[in-house]
Order: C-alpha cells, then sequence, then structure tokens
C-alpha cells in the first residue's frame, strides 16, 4: 500500500481585495508561472466582468508578454516583478513606487492566509 502524498504539489491560487479566494488549481507536475496569467485574466473576467484592478505576483510570472496581456485586458495596477536582465530606469522606478509595493505586500499576504 503507497503512502499518500502529503507534500510537492504546486497550486495557483487568485484573492480578491476582501481576501477571499476566488481561484484555486492543484496543478501537474511543476509547469513554469508565466503561462497563469492569460488563463487566470479570462477566469477573473468570466467570473466577475471585469479585469481585476491589481494583478500581483511573483517574479516566476514576469515577461513581457504577461505585462501585455495585463494591459491589454484593464489591469490598472500590474505588480509583476521583473526577473533577470538590465531594468530601465522608468522600470527601476515604477518597482520603486508606493502602488507596486503595495500590490506586493498584498501578494506576500495570501501566502500568509493560506
Amino acid at each position: 500500500m503507497r503512502t499518500p502524498i502529503e507534500f510537492g504539489h504546486k497550486v495557483f491560487l487568485a484573492e480578491s481585495a476582501h481576501g477571499l479566494i476566488t481561484q484555486y488549481e492543484v496543478l501537474n507536475g511543476n509547469p513554469s508561472d508565466e503561462n497563469h496569467v492569460a488563463p487566470s485574466l479570462a477566469r477573473h473576467r468570466q467570473a466577475f466582468g471585469r479585469a481585476p484592478d491589481l494583478y500581483g505576483s511573483d517574479r516566476g510570472f514576469f515577461s513581457e508578454r504577461n505585462l501585455a496581456s495585463c494591459q491589454h485586458d484593464g489591469v490598472k495596477v500590474v505588480c509583476i516583478p521583473q526577473r533577470g536582465g538590465q531594468k530601465t530606469a522608468q522600470r527601476e522606478a515604477f518597482e520603486k513606487s508606493a502602488a507596486f509595493k503595495q500590490g506586493q505586500r498584498f501578494r506576500a499576504g495570501i501566502e500568509g492566509r493560506i
């Protein structure tokens, strides 16, 4: 008889501004985080009829395509830190802005509430 798996599953979660889990998915294997942005925006739009005001995540979700997808969908504040490469002065200033830092604090809070 096999021992049940207790650890090692990757889970995608999305949370509302009020702290409610609005999306969850237990993922197969260890897929790249950056593949989840567009589908999560589509699920949010389907559930709430509009794009989220804030999209906050860790740097694993960063890609220029994902930033463009968020902006195209109407996300007001996109708080995805740039991973790797040289940051432009504009990007550096944005990541030091109060709005970006507030979005990252919200994102970090979901991990504490799980």
